[in-house]
């Protein structure tokens, strides 16, 4: 009898990839906790990804970590993307991916995981350190805005409240905070960073019974 398992994709940017973090990221730290036969996690987060790259490659990717699962094994696909939608380029007026091309997008994405996968769930935005991030120094034309990143982060937000879908904040959660000690770069988290949103989805993936099957 085939053993059931459970395959978690996760698909985003550089912070979901793991930029900075001397552990590999918040994603390979749940990898080392929850991995095993029965629950296989994948990484797929690529920097400088928006929601518009992500469509493009989404079926494809999904397709290739799902194509050898048995009847009865189960998936679900974590987003953890939107901080580059929101850049600013200096003389435009809408951050790189609009407004209502972003809302767009995320429906979208919403809709090709709901056909591969039993559940979706999003992790929601990291403020900046805008001291560090206007502009960001490896590209003075560029900059990230908590102001941009609360609106993208909000929209993520109202879309899982629509759909009844998991949603992960930690942009509320570490504004009030001294959250620039979180950040390596004024961008990306830090190790201590990335623990913490580790710690965050852990809880929330148990506390959902996602990983009920698995015996931690």
């Amino acid at each position: 009898m085939a053993m059931t398992s459970i395959r978690v994709i996760s698909f985003g940017d550089s912070i979901l990839w793991g930029a900075w973090d001397t552990e590999g990221g918040w994603f390979d730290r749940l990898r080392r906790q929850f991995g095993s036969l029965e629950c296989k996690l994948y990484n797929l987060g690529i920097s400088s990804e928006t929601t518009s790259d992500l469509i493009v490659r989404f079926k494809a990717e999904a397709a290739a970590r799902l194509k050898k699962a048995d009847p009865g094994d189960r998936a679900i696909v974590i987003f953890a993307i939107g901080v580059n939608d929101a850049l600013q380029i200096f003389g435009h007026d809408e951050p790189v991916v609009p407004l209502k091309v972003f809302k767009n997008n995320l429906r979208l994405l919403v809709k090709l995981a709901h056909a591969v996968a039993d559940e979706v769930m999003f992790v929601g935005l990291t403020p900046v350190d805008e001291k560090r991030t206007v502009p960001i120094p490896w590209h003075t034309s560029k900059s990230y805005r908590n102001s941009n990143i609360k609106i993208y982060d909000s929209a993520i937000r109202e879309l899982c409240k629509e759909k009844h879908l998991i949603f992960i904040d930690i942009f509320g959660e570490w504004v009030n905070t001294n959250y620039a000690a979180l950040l390596k770069d004024g961008l990306h988290p830090n190790s201590t960073g990335h623990r913490k949103i580790a710690v965050a989805v852990g809880k929330s993936l148990l506390k959902s019974g996602l990983l009920a099957c698995v015996n931690l």
